[in-house]
């Protein structure tokens, strides 16, 4: 067991490294398979401190939040915890994001989330025989959203494995299609203060439309993060991942957060992407306090996003120890 322990946590290092390699002089090319996807809205990250760190999952955070990019993320939890976002997107798209993380004992934890995008209100229009736009009239809908199911739990000392299984729906108009997929993760703990992981996220069923089928944003990630203590109280968590998405060669991710203060955190990021989407930092804030007997978190996070607007995140997840 501790030779599979060993190579285990060998090969997610050696591979985020390699990746890590790969990733910073391709900067997040184009891929040939950009725009072929359907369900794009999961590729929208969940959580205000992720995406304040520049978008990293596969080390970072142990919440409902986390579960987007790593379903290892809550083995071990010993709290119940209830989290929720808002993410006011780009032009009048909003997305909302809820999660249940209950401890099940031994380490095994289980969750539920639900990811939702709201696109607003669409004007309609029709095409004449030439297929030009003839008239337009009405508005109609577009929605999106998955609920997930999540275990996760450790298998030998610092290593821990989750599975997630997913059920999509896309509704346009009157119009809807369904997907099933599943998300696995692997997260390794080297000490108290070094992290590495990796998953597979979004590997499923063909979602379709009459008779157009559209994969899934199939994505695999790699990252790592090391905590710099200073004292009993202060800390940098420097934090990175890399993933190869369906939209882009490779994307990478890193970020870094800093409390001093220990209920407060100050947290800033970068990310690559390709030029012609969004390029730069992300930041935000974080705020950690006591209500009774439950321990809150509330987060914000800042990303730039080109010419179409500034995206805004803010959520809040809340802890409490279930009774004995």
């Amino acid at each position: 067991m501790n030779m599979i322990h060993k190579t285990l946590s060998g090969f997610i290092a050696a591979a985020f490294i390699a990746t890590i390699v790969t990733a910073i002089p391709s900067h997040a090319k184009i891929s040939g398979d950009a725009g072929t996807r359907g369900a794009t809205f999961l590729r929208i990250e969940p959580g205000a401190a992720n995406a304040a760190m520049g978008g990293v999952y596969a080390s970072y955070g142990d919440d409902a939040f986390s579960l987007w990019g790593q379903p290892a993320a809550i083995a071990g939890n010993e709290a119940i915890s209830v989290s929720f976002q808002h993410n006011v997107w780009v032009e009048d798209i909003s997305q909302d994001y809820v999660g249940v993380v209950y401890p099940m004992g031994k380490g095994r934890t289980i969750g539920m989330t639900l990811n939702y995008l709201n696109s607003g209100d669409l004007t309609a229009a029709t095409e004449n025989a030439a297929g030009q736009i003839a008239t337009f009239g009405g508005n109609f809908a577009a929605n999106d959203y998955a609920v997930s199911f999540h275990y996760a739990q450790p298998i030998t000392k610092g290593l821990s494995a989750g599975v997630t299984g997913k059920y999509i729906t896309s509704e346009i108009d009157d119009v809807q299609a369904t997907a099933l997929a599943a998300d696995f993760g692997l997260k390794y703990a080297i000490g108290d203060n070094l992290k590495v992981g990796g998953s597979v996220t979004n590997l499923g069923t063909e979602l379709t439309f009459f008779t157009s089928e559209d994969k899934l944003p199939l994505t695999y990630r790699l990252g790592g993060s090391y905590n710099f203590e200073f004292g009993s109280e202060r800390s940098i968590l420097l934090a990175g991942d890399a993933w190869k998405g369906p939209d882009t060669e490779f994307e990478f991710a890193g970020g870094a957060e800093l409390r001093w203060i220990p209920a407060v955190a100050l947290r800033v990021g970068y990310r690559t992407q390709a030029d012609e989407v969004a390029n730069g930092l992300t930041a935000g804030l974080g705020f950690d306090f006591t209500v009774g007997q439950a321990a809150v978190g509330f987060d914000y996070g800042y990303q730039p996003f080109s010419d179409l607007s500034d995206v805004h995140r803010f959520s809040l997840n809340v802890d409490w120890a279930p009774a004995k």
